[in-house]
């Protein structure tokens, strides 16, 4: 161990100790790992507790210190016939104090840190009479390789675990209510007379405000925990929203809560009472899911509704079955029959905003697309040239589709198992079941951006597939008729109907 004697306590400590490591044998010598280094300051007394007092200054010092520190106290019995020796490393506790310590000196105005003592106590537990450096040695060997950087991240972190930055908000008494209606995010617009916002370390605030006045404009939200509004019609249709539940209480004001989703915003008062208010526009961007259980909720709300609140970590709150039908519209039938299977087309990865006038605008093409991914038989009817070469039998019909639906292109390969292959007064009647999607996609941009892509793709796939394959229009089944193709053949015919 070397120990060197620090001549003017500039730095906080008395004496920068090394401890020479272990040579690693098979380590070249630029990679052996250099000594093991600590920061010591040396402390005495003469009976009473065991204790001492470091300057704050100091105490500061070691908390940015990236070697370990330690503070070691010698003390003497009252009778000065023994020495016990005790030794603290400044850990995460003893730098928490110091910090709280130096902005508490800040808040008071007190500038002279040399001038601040700080107090540290010893336990039992640290007395190592006798054995003083090796246990200093084995504390530092103990400590992993990033310690440095990980004392560096606790000395800018600890006091700001609540946050580092606090406001306070001065407003008319008579502007409670439209304060937390702001809060609970069920009014965008709220103007306070005055805002304090400054920095705060233990909750101690310090140092000049950020900002001190009446601003233009402010958003504050309450804390929010996600929940889902549950509508259930009578009719078996049932609407659900994904959002964000918020509480709000201020003293005299009473609690207020709130549930807010991109169509739907909820309101409940201590009292009870559920107040739910929906809106939308024909060309209101949405997640798909969103626009579901929008055009859901007009369905159901042809029937009573029942409603039901789930927040996160607390039991579903539910309503009385409600009476307030909403006039039928066709089109709503549409939306949600046609959204459905449109939901499960986007990778995890897609994130298409629509509207209802993106969907409306291209409604053949988006109805054809649906057909072909939801569940259902499909009837190709063929006449042939020649029939199908026996015992070569349709097994699978391999395709894909695409639409565009505002700024995005929908794609989806996929393939059908052939349930019956017949003759019929038409022609060869091949019958298919329920799609399995083997690959689908909502990318932004225009069709001939994607289009490429998805034959590319399908020409792939298409070569792992067996004899009775049947593909129309090279694969693309979003044509009206086309040419039937019966993979491993030669035989070809042209569709006359679905």
């Amino acid at each position: 161990m070397t120990a060197n004697k620090a001549i003017i306590d500039r730095f906080g400590w008395d004496y920068l100790v090394e401890f020479d490591r272990v040579r690693m044998s098979g380590i070249a010598h630029d990679e052996q790992r250099g000594s093991a280094t600590a920061r010591v300051q040396i402390k005495s007394k003469r009976g009473g507790s065991p204790s001492t007092r470091v300057k704050l200054v100091n105490a500061l010092r070691f908390t940015k210190e990236t070697d370990p520190c330690f503070v070691v106290l010698f003390h003497e019995s009252r009778d000065g016939l023994s020495i016990r020796q005790f030794v603290r490393e400044f850990d995460t506790g003893l730098m928490g104090a110091t910090l709280k310590r130096a902005r508490e000196a800040e808040r008071d105005g007190q500038s002279a840190l040399n001038r601040i003592e700080f107090a540290i106590s010893f336990s039992p537990a640290d007395e190592h009479t006798g054995q003083l450096a090796s246990w200093i040695k084995e504390t530092i060997d103990a400590k992993p390789d990033d310690h440095g950087e990980t004392k560096r991240m606790l000395g800018e972190t600890l006091g700001y675990e609540q946050g580092g930055i606090r406001g306070v908000i001065r407003f008319p008494a008579s502007e409670v209510r439209s304060f937390i209606d702001h809060a609970l995010g069920l009014h965008a617009d709220f103007k306070p007379t005055d805002v304090t916002i400054r920095r705060e370390r233990f909750d101690i605030a310090a140092g000049d405000p950020l900002f001190t006045g009446a601003p233009d404009r402010i958003e504050v939200r309450a804390h929010p925990t996600p929940a889902r509004l549950t509508i259930q019609g009578t009719n078996g249709m049932t609407a659900c929203f994904a959002g964000e539940f918020r509480s709000f209480k201020l003293p005299g004001a009473g609690a207020r809560a709130s549930f807010v989703s991109p169509f739907v915003k909820a309101s409940l008062d201590e009292g009870g009472r559920l107040e739910v208010n929906y809106h939308h526009a024909g060309d209101s961007r949405a997640a798909l899911q969103d626009q579901l259980a929008l055009t859901t909720l007009h369905v159901a709300g042809r029937s009573a509704l029942t409603v039901i609140l789930d927040v996160d970590g607390f039991e579903p709150v539910g309503s009385k079955v409600l009476d307030m039908p909403f006039e039928a519209d066709e089109w709503f039938d549409w939306f949600t029959a046609v959204l459905k299977p449109l939901s499960a087309i986007p990778r995890q990865a897609d994130h298409p905003q629509l509207s209802l006038d993106d969907l409306a605008s291209n409604v053949e093409n988006l109805t054809t697309f649906v057909e072909w991914v939801s569940d259902g038989d499909v009837t190709l009817v063929t006449v042939l040239e020649t029939g199908f070469p026996d015992p070569v039998r349709c097994r699978n019909l391999l395709g894909y589709v695409h639409v565009v639906l505002g700024d995005f292109t929908f794609t989806a390969i996929i393939r059908r198992p052939c349930l019956d292959q017949r003759e019929g007064k038409d022609g060869l009647e091949l019958v298919f079941g329920d799609p399995v999607v083997l690959e689908s996609a909502a990318r932004k941009g225009s069709a001939s951006e994607h289009l490429p892509r998805l034959r590319q793709r399908f020409r792939e796939l298409a070569e792992r597939v067996g004899v009775g394959t049947v593909m129309v229009n090279d694969g693309d089944l979003t044509a009206d008729e086309g040419i039937v193709t019966m993979l491993k053949s030669n035989d070809a015919g042209r569709v006359k109907s679905r």
